[in-house]
């Protein structure tokens, strides 16, 4: 879909971390360069079935090892980029022992703090989690519904106000549920936008209405983003977000040449956030890519993805 990079968001935890490196990241006929965040639990492990939630491995405290996890983050240091927290609560519901962990541990990279619940493990409120991110953390899925963010007249809590003045950086993490165009239009009336647009692109959500990254700027722009800003979400700020804008996010001499190529195009489409749609006057479509001198044609459209 000519994306020549991705970054995962925390599929898996410290005591499997090597192993997934071996298995994908450094994999001989691995194409795509792949950089990481790494869950602070020991063990953990991003699968359909929420089995990390279902045995309350997310949420047992037994569960962090602070010197394994410092040993995994000096030893992957080239690629992983921070920590991805779900910020899981155990006997005190307004503290998370695992975004504290991962905050001690974070070496000054940023920590990506999930917005919203999950299956079986109960979470910290939204307000304690505003509250404890630092400059330069993430939220992702930060413009999904029912996230906490707004009160119950659609208006920014103070928590989130003063998280966002103190630099705390808003990600989209579009999936199935993550991302509503009615929540998002809230906050960019309010003059909250995204720091950086990514997908939680995954088996339930590549048929739609996720479908691809392209698609994921498409609907960014439909909402009135500017071209120029919607780019730079994907490119030079998210190369700031992550500690790498020094080898990533612009092109320039003695860097790697990482080029995706996107054409413009006019024709209406009809894109989903999962519940609402809307029509995009202009659309991204993917042509391809370049990485490591190799040039990548961008096979797959929506339809293909949606059929396969």
């Amino acid at each position: 879909m000519g994306v020549q990079m991705l970054i995962d968001g925390g599929t898996s935890g410290v005591a499997t971390f090597d192993l997934a490196r071996a298995a994908v990241i450094d994999r001989p006929n691995t194409s795509t360069e792949i950089l990481s965040f790494i869950d602070p639990n020991q063990l953990y492990s991003a699968t359909k079935d929420f089995i990390c939630h279902k045995l309350e491995l997310a949420n047992d405290e037994r569960n962090i090892d602070l010197d394994a996890l410092d040993a995994s983050m000096e030893r992957n240091d080239d690629v992983i980029v921070g920590l991805k927290v779900r910020a899981c609560h155990t006997d005190d519901p307004n503290r998370s022992p695992f975004l504290e962990a991962a905050q001690n541990s974070s070496r000054g990279k940023p920590v990506i703090a999930h917005l919203g619940r999950f299956p079986h493990t109960p979470t910290i409120p939204t307000p304690k989690l505003l509250e404890a991110l630092r400059p330069g953390d993430i939220i992702t899925h930060a413009f999904r519904g029912a996230g906490g963010m707004l009160d119950s007249n659609g208006k920014v809590i103070s928590e989130f106000v003063d998280a966002v003045e103190r630099g705390v950086l808003l990600d989209v993490g579009h999936s199935g549920t993550d991302f509503r165009f009615k929540d998002a239009r809230r906050l960019f009336d309010q003059g909250y936008f995204p720091t950086t647009i990514s997908t939680d692109l995954n088996i339930f959500n590549v048929g739609g209405p996720v479908y691809s990254l392209a698609e994921t700027m498409t609907k960014i722009l439909s909402l009135g983003v500017d071209i120029v800003e919607v780019i730079a979400m994907r490119t030079s700020i998210t190369a700031d977000a992550i500690g790498r804008r020094h080898t990533y996010g612009e092109l320039a001499v003695g860097r790697k040449a990482h080029v995706s190529v996107l054409a413009m195009e006019s024709e209406p489409i009809e894109v989903s956030d999962g519940k609402e749609s809307v029509t995009a006057t202009e659309r991204f479509r993917p042509v391809g890519c370049a990485s490591s001198g190799i040039w990548y044609d961008s096979v797959l459209d929506r339809s293909a993805v949606a059929a396969a």
